[in-house]
């Protein structure tokens, strides 16, 4: 038996414990605060200005995989491996995404030219100004995340998230028009990313003693060495950011309103997973080639970890969806409850192919990542583009649709890339387990009464607890 005293000591001599226990804690307070601002904001802009805002963002975003090269990856495992060389490795990649940033910008601008959105040539601008924050924020918490200080990107985060709320609520709600939110957001963006540079050469994670034929060496080893991530990253522009171009060319900016809405509510539920599978990352490219056994370990048990955590989650917010949105956002979002229900699980699945694609990585397979994002956006595109005629809720199945279709096949290569096969009962755990709570909670009705809804979600959580406390062997089986 051990002890909660013993347990947390082992927990704080944990590289990864304390690492993901930053993120996660950071990104928890973010996304409560980013929530309180969200509720004013959504509120006064009514979907169809919420729209626009998240329109933006969806912009900056592709235009940030575009410009970004796939470097985050290939900097975090070089900086990982050889720390020593993390000066030359950033002064190599800000030279390079200038260069790409540029040229993303001038397509931003293209963009919304040709593009029936809604969206006037001021959007553009703050988009590209976001373009500009987010790339220099990856550029040097990649460098810090290879070296496992992840406190500078937690701190300033939340530093981040307190200064967005007071901005939000302080302001009249004559001047929260979707221009001046987005313009508001975007150079809040670009701060704190100055602000982490600042730090970031403080605390010497860089210093800028470079020679040139480090700098020309560097660039051709990052190009080289991320082109498989660029290629992913695109792909996954292609099947979670285009989408919401298309949602908004078919069916209106109304429509990204309520479709955004859901994956802001379930923020807290993606960070859970990504900030541990973030944490993750360093520890596995370091044990998979010298601590085989350890590897196959964390694998085991981050994929069991996953699937509990995240099957419990989305479960409990599928079963209170309406009740959420009504009393955060009012009436006019009430469309988004039942697309929400749907995005939970896609969630889920969409961290189990992060997961996969991690393992992938720290086993230097990106081209088999590559290949398998490639078929996964051929088989994809045409369900979403069929699916966004539909609106929000129509989008949300068609991408839980093409997520259960694209599993099959990223298991069976998951399975071949591992050092060590995994035993069939684990993926026959984790069907039974979320397809077990997709059917719950798509067979419940949201015309029960909140309080039945409840008490089923409590009964099934403390009936889990119950058999693993009773029969510790079958949680223990599955790490054998």
């Amino acid at each position: 038996m051990f002890s909660i005293k013993k347990i947390f000591a082992r927990l704080s001599h944990s590289v990864f414990a304390r690492n993901w226990s930053m993120l996660f804690l950071s990104g928890f307070f973010s996304q409560v605060l980013g929530m309180v601002a969200l509720i004013r904001v959504a509120r006064i802009l009514m979907p169809a200005g919420y729209g626009k805002f998240n329109l933006v963002q969806s912009i900056a975003s592709i235009g940030f995989i575009i410009a970004s090269l796939g470097f985050r990856q290939v900097i975090i495992r070089e900086s990982a491996r050889y720390p020593e060389k993390s000066s030359s490795i950033l002064f190599s990649s800000l030279i390079i995404r200038v260069i790409s940033g540029v040229i993303t910008a001038f397509g931003v601008l293209i963009y919304i030219y040709f593009a029936n959105n809604g969206l006037t040539f001021s959007f553009a601008y703050i988009a590209i100004v976001l373009l500009g924050g987010q790339l220099l924020w990856d550029s040097v918490e990649s460098i810090a995340f290879g070296h496992q200080r992840m406190q500078h990107s937690s701190s300033i985060n939340m530093a981040g998230s307190v200064l967005w709320v007071i901005m939000v609520w302080i302001v009249p709600a004559w001047l929260l028009t979707p221009l001046i939110v987005s313009a508001a957001f975007a150079f809040l963006q670009l701060f704190k990313a100055g602000i982490y540079f600042i730090v970031g050469k403080k605390y010497r994670l860089y210093q800028f003693l470079i020679l040139p034929g480090d700098v020309f060496g560097n660039i051709r080893s990052l190009i080289s060495g991320s082109l498989p991530f660029y290629w992913l990253a695109l792909l996954t522009s292609v099947t979670n950011q285009i989408p919401i171009l298309l949602l908004a060319q078919r069916s209106g900016s109304a429509e990204v309103g309520l479709y955004n809405i859901g994956f802001r509510l379930l923020n807290p539920l993606q960070m859970l997973i990504q900030t541990a599978i973030v944490a993750l990352y360093p520890m596995l490219a370091k044990y998979e080639r010298s601590q085989i056994e350890q590897f196959m370990k964390m694998v085991k048990r981050a994929l069991i970890g996953l699937c509990v955590i995240g099957t419990i989650s989305a479960l409990a917010i599928s079963l209170i969806r309406t009740e959420v949105v009504v009393v955060l956002f009012g009436k006019g979002y009430l469309p988004s409850a039942d697309a929400m229900m749907y995005q939970c699980w896609y969630t889920l699945i969409y961290a189990i192919f992060c997961l996969i694609g991690t393992v992938l990585a720290a086993r230097d397979k990106q081209r088999w990542l590559a290949w398998l994002s490639t078929v996964y956006a051929i088989i994809t595109m045409p369900i979403l583009w069929y699916a966004s005629a539909s609106g929000a809720k129509g989008l949300a199945i068609g991408i839980v649709i093409a997520a259960i279709l694209n599993f099959t096949y990223h298991w069976y290569y998951f399975e071949k890339s591992l050092p060590a096969k995994l035993p069939l009962k684990y993926l026959a755990s984790i069907v039974a387990l979320i397809g077990s709570g997709m059917v719950l909670s798509w067979s419940i009705p949201v015309s029960v009464p909140f309080i039945l809804r409840l008490m089923i979600f409590s009964t099934l959580v403390f009936s889990t607890v119950g058999i693993v406390i009773k029969y510790p062997s079958l949680a223990r089986s599955l790490y054998s």
